[in-house]
């Protein structure tokens, strides 16, 4: 219960601040991370920097905005640092991170900013405190079950479509190639696949090769 002292928009006041604050500072770290050249190429994260100065300065509509979208990505974004490890062959997982911790985590670090970022903003901003602050102004807050159900259906679905293609028969063709070039010596699986549809139709994967000593990415590419 508020006191005079401490009424629903002082409390909701202190989130949102705190929020921002927190926010904008993982935004611009995610943005400082993105710019360092990884694979010869730079990312321009701005999202969470912009997220964190919406909260900060923002009108109620646009705190409530943030608020939806941060629910609606909240499922994505908790499976995203864990989906390698969904999709990809236990051993494997397994393999890197006995032979290469320190790379797993610098692959895992651009996830987890984002995915914490999103996680602050769906439960900061739906704290008693900023609900009922948004009541006395007059808004009716969203229970928040609309955009996590369609967060939800997002997820398996998009899940759902990556192991299928990552497991169907261009995939296994990948696998087929790498393995001519490489031999028996390593497992194999396909980490990504893409498809040409113009005059060069034809695939391209990354296959991913391993064994008890070394974890390898093998590009292939074939016609059609």
């Amino acid at each position: 219960m508020h006191t005079a002292a401490h009424p629903p928009q002082a409390a909701a006041r202190t989130i949102l601040r705190r929020t921002g604050l927190a926010v904008t500072v993982l935004g611009a770290l995610q943005l400082a991370l993105g710019l360092l050249p990884r694979d010869g190429s730079i990312h321009f994260h701005l999202l969470g920097l912009v997220c964190g100065l919406l909260i900060l300065y923002g009108s109620p509509r646009i705190v409530a905005l943030v608020r939806w979208l941060g629910i609606f990505a909240l499922v994505g974004w908790i499976v995203e640092p864990f989906k390698t490890l969904l999709l990809a062959p236990v051993g494997l997982a397994f393999a890197q991170l006995r032979l290469m911790p320190g790379s797993v985590l610098m692959d895992a670090l651009p996830v987890l900013l984002p995915a914490a970022i999103v996680v602050m903003i769906a439960f900061q901003l739906s704290r008693p405190e900023v609900k009922a602050a948004q009541v006395a102004a007059g808004r009716r807050p969203s229970t928040g079950r609309v955009p996590l159900m369609l967060g939800l259906v997002l997820t398996l679905g998009t899940v759902g479509l990556e192991y299928y293609v990552l497991n169907g028969v261009a995939a296994h063709h990948a696998t087929q190639l790498a393995a001519r070039r490489f031999g028996g010596g390593y497992q194999y699986t396909t980490r990504s696949l893409s498809m040409a549809l113009d005059e060069r139709r034809g695939y391209t994967a990354t296959v991913q090769a391993w064994n008890d000593k070394e974890v390898r990415l093998i590009p292939v590419a074939w016609k059609n």
